[in-house]
Order: C-alpha cells, then sequence, then structure tokens
C-alpha cells in the first residue's frame, strides 16, 4: 500500500524496526522489548519547543547547533497524560538518515529515563548506530539493511523544508545545558560553539549540548 503522509511512511518504517532491531531480547541486563506503536505518533516537523528560525541560515538549514530529532514522552500538562511524541526535523532529505533518527528516538523510547548512557548507548550500538551518543550516525552494516527496508516501503512522500531565513542574528547567545538534568547552564555566542565546542558539565563530565 502506498503511504499518502511523511508521518504513515515514518510508522511503516517503525513497524520494521520493531520486529527486526528491537526483537525481545537481553543487552547487559537491559531487557529489550518492541515499542507499542498504538501510543506513538511520528511527526516529520519542527517539535514545539525548538527555535525554527535558530536554525536558518544563507538559505539553508544549520542543523550542527540544533536536534534533528526529538522524542518526549511520559508527560503530562494540566492534569492531561500524553502519549509518546517523536519529531524528526522537515530539513532531512536523505531517507537513510531519516531512518536512523527515527531509530535513535525510539531508543529514547525504549529506554525511558537513561538519556544517551547505560541502556540507551547499549541498545544504540547493539543494533548498529555509530559515533557520539548525543548525535548518532548510521553504521555500514545497519545502512544495507535500511536500503533494503525502503526499498520495501517506498519512497518517502517529502520534500524538504526550509524556514524563511529572516535577518542572521550573529550576537545572541545561546542557551547550552547538561542532559543530565542537574540544572547548570550557560550562555555560549554560536561563533564560539563553531570554534571550540560546548563546555562539560562540571559535575557529570558530560559535554553539555544547545537547546535552541
Amino acid at each position: 500500500m502506498k503511504n499518502e503522509t511523511r508521518e504513515q511512511w515514518l510508522h511503516e518504517i517503525a513497524k520494521i524496526i520493531n520486529g527486526t532491531l528491537f526483537k525481545r531480547r537481553t543487552i547487559r541486563g537491559f531487557s529489550v522489548k518492541p515499542l507499542n506503536l498504538k501510543k506513538v505518533q511520528f511527526n516529520m516537523a519542527y517539535s514545539p519547543n525548538q527555535r525554527v528560525k535558530a536554525h536558518a541560515h544563507k538559505g539553508g538549514v544549520d542543523v550542527k547547533l540544533g536536534h534533528i530529532g526529538q522524542c518526549h514522552y511520559d508527560y503530562k500538562v494540566a492534569g492531561e497524560k500524553f502519549e509518546t511524541e517523536i519529531f524528526i526535523t522537515p530539513n532531512l532529505t536523505n531517507q537513510v538518515q531519516i531512518v536512523g533518527v527515527l531509530i535513535h528516538e525510539m531508543i529514547h523510547a525504549i529506554t525511558k529515563g537513561h538519556g544517551h548512557k547505560t541502556a540507551f548507548r547499549w541498545v544504540a550500538e547493539d543494533v548498529g548506530l555509530e559515533g557520539k551518543m548525543t548525535a548518532t550516525s548510521v553504521g555500514k552494516e545497519l545502512a544495507k539493511e535500511i536500503r533494503k527496508w525502503l526499498r520495501k516501503v517506498g519512497k518517502m512522500p517529502h520534500k524538504k523544508w526550509i524556514p524563511a531565513n529572516g535577518r542572521k542574528q550573529t550576537t545572541r547567545m545561546l542557551k547550552v545545558v547538561c542532559e543530565e538534568g542537574c540544572g547548570i547552564i550557560v550562555r555560549q555566542s554560536r561563533t564560539s560553539i563553531i570554534n571550540y565546542g560546548t563546555p562539560f558539565c562540571p559535575i557529570h563530565q558530560e559535554e553539555m549540548v544547545v537547546v535552541e
């Protein structure tokens, strides 16, 4: 069946991921099990808490300083409980990369509360994601598998979306936080981040991340 929307396409890929990468097993004592996809919403869009214009520059999109995917789970607003929401930014066009981001965010939903450490790292490395855990990439073998899935599911009905490029803000200080939730926040210029990277949290000794 042809997928009419990007979200439907993501759901079909997620079903394949569930049946292959997330089969029930134990990794270093952590029990892996497939997600209940009936309780997951997939979105090819900027998440509500992202500053869209912060990514725009010279007619393109700067993904180096922002998230290209987010997963929100187990949260409530005004007493109402929401299901898991996965967002993938619509400026991406490489379908292997898009699936890699989807896998990354699904692992967050499977390893709730682990951030990018312990169980998240174990599962990510086991399924074939590589590199820094806060910005994983698709390994060679996993890329081969993904291409097989793409031939089965078909091309994603998606065209790259680029936000309007307003006047570039060169002096705005970006918020940099510790992902472990210790509350440490610093402000750093975009130029400083590009040239030197973000600082390490003095408590957790982990590289801090930009919150757009």
